[in-house]
């Protein structure tokens, strides 16, 4: 299962960021526990739909993303392509990649 989180720095032991939009870095988890990471180039769009749409294009497929608070337009985008979205307030990247991958997390809410 490949993993995503937004997280406040690159690497697995990152904390999650609280807002997707603003998240400062995307870290892939891959199922052997490798990981890649992309640094957020729309810290300025407040929606998250273009960072959405550039992980969709760029990244996908993936299995999961845990992220912060998630506007509906971006959590749309990865509806519509199958991706399972869970919400999470604090934790690490691999804590929360491990948690995703055992679907013990809450699916994600959109905020207005």
């Amino acid at each position: 299962m490949v993993v995503v989180v937004t997280a406040k720095g690159a690497g697995l032991g990152a904390w999650i960021d609280d807002s997707f939009a603003a998240s400062r870095q995307v870290v892939v988890v891959h199922e052997n526990d490798g990981f890649d990471t992309i640094v957020n180039p729309f810290p300025e769009d407040s929606t998250g739909k273009a960072l959405a749409d550039l992980m969709v294009s760029e990244i996908h497929p993936f299995d999961a993303l845990v992220t912060g608070e998630i506007r509906k337009d971006a959590l749309e985008v990865f509806l519509r392509e199958g991706v399972i979205v869970y919400q999470a307030q604090k934790g690490s990247v691999m804590e929360l990649a491990d948690s995703a991958a055992g679907k013990s997390l809450p699916l994600a809410a959109p905020i207005a």
